[in-house]
């Protein structure tokens, strides 16, 4: 196992730093001070290293005007709250709050300013004989975004020598206020640069799902018997695959598992959320920038494991509050077979 630190660029004139973690399996997976951003993942195959998440090898295009454009969060960590909140408004203590909006009028991913496009502080990296990681830190104050509380986030990044990809979210705020913590990865497993992610192979075990209209849930919760999203069985990633699943609390098995047309590469996901929400990334544009790995419509898989998008809109979803003092942890673990 070790830990790498590198000066990756800057971004608003602040300096980024990136941090590589590679098991003894040689699996490598590169990790930002700006954003938290997974900015990479590789695995060996056949004697060659291959990328198995979308993103941009400099730093810096992570804010070009074409990225931003319609934003598709490669890698980010999302905070306060994933998901979108209709109108971003929701009442909170028999208080009306309304947060800043920023997509065709809702509020997606935590506002304009959300903890994606964050410069996160590097509390520690640990590295010893089975695992190595970084712990990220961040303050959001009151306020921030609209969200009530001073929030301090703590996110630790771990790799170890099963193949797993780890991800703890720890958060706690002095005010009542909602937290929902994930990150927005995509996966593309594909041997060849090119592919998309139709051919991929997708399973999820749940056998209730959560529909939209105007990508906003509906507040009904819904057995994916005889629907496109009974993924149980599995199937081949469809395009406008973008759904919220709902696990097995309690439960310890797979959330959700993916492969790549041949089997070559797989992952398995666990986590402690209640909802993993499948997003076959079909607004994906096709940037020019030569520093993207890949990109255009359905060029990669986000696997989001998070609570109830727009819970508190809907008395049947389990709500994301977080009350003051109380302690918010979630755990996700992304476990690679190649």
């Amino acid at each position: 196992m070790k830990i790498t630190k590198n000066i990756a660029g800057k971004v608003n004139n602040q300096e980024v730093t990136s941090y590589l973690l590679e098991n003894d399996n040689q699996m490598q997976v590169t990790i930002l001070s700006f954003g938290g951003i997974i900015q990479s993942i590789k695995v060996p195959v056949s004697g060659k290293m291959v990328e198995c998440v979308l993103g941009f090898d400099k730093v810096e295009d992570y804010l070009s005007d074409e990225y931003r454009e319609d934003y598709p969060y490669f890698g980010a960590l999302i905070g306060r709250h994933a998901g979108r909140i209709c109108k971003g408004h929701f009442v909170l203590e028999d208080k009306d709050l309304q947060l800043s909006v920023n997509n065709n009028g809702n509020q997606l991913h935590g506002g304009v300013q959300g903890f994606d496009s964050k410069h996160w502080t590097v509390k520690d990296t640990f590295e010893n004989a089975d695992n190595c990681g970084i712990v990220l830190t961040l303050h959001s104050p009151d306020g921030d975004e609209g969200f009530p509380g001073n929030l301090d986030t703590e996110v630790t990044y771990t790799l170890n020598n099963e193949n797993e990809l780890s991800i703890n979210y720890k958060a706690k705020s002095d005010k009542t206020t909602i937290c929902n913590l994930t990150n927005h990865t995509y996966f593309n497993l594909s041997l060849n640069q090119g592919e998309t992610v139709l051919n991929h192979h997708a399973q999820v075990p749940s056998d209730k799902y959560v529909p939209i209209v105007d990508c906003i849930p509906t507040g009904e919760i819904l057995p994916v018997d005889g629907t496109d999203f009974d993924l149980r069985e599995g199937k081949k990633v469809f395009e406008n695959l973008d759904n919220s699943f709902i696990r097995k609390v309690g439960s310890d098995e797979v959330a959700a598992e993916l492969k790549n047309e041949d089997g070559s590469i797989g992952v398995q996901v666990k986590t402690t959320h209640p909802v993993v929400h499948l997003y076959a990334g079909y607004y994906i544009l096709p940037f020019k920038n030569e520093s993207v790995k890949k990109s255009g419509k359905n060029a990669g898989i986000a696997i989001e494991t998070q609570g109830f998008a727009d819970s508190l809109n809907h008395k049947n979803f389990e709500p994301t509050t977080l009350k003051a003092g109380e302690k918010y942890e979630h755990t996700t673990k992304f476990k690679f077979d190649f």
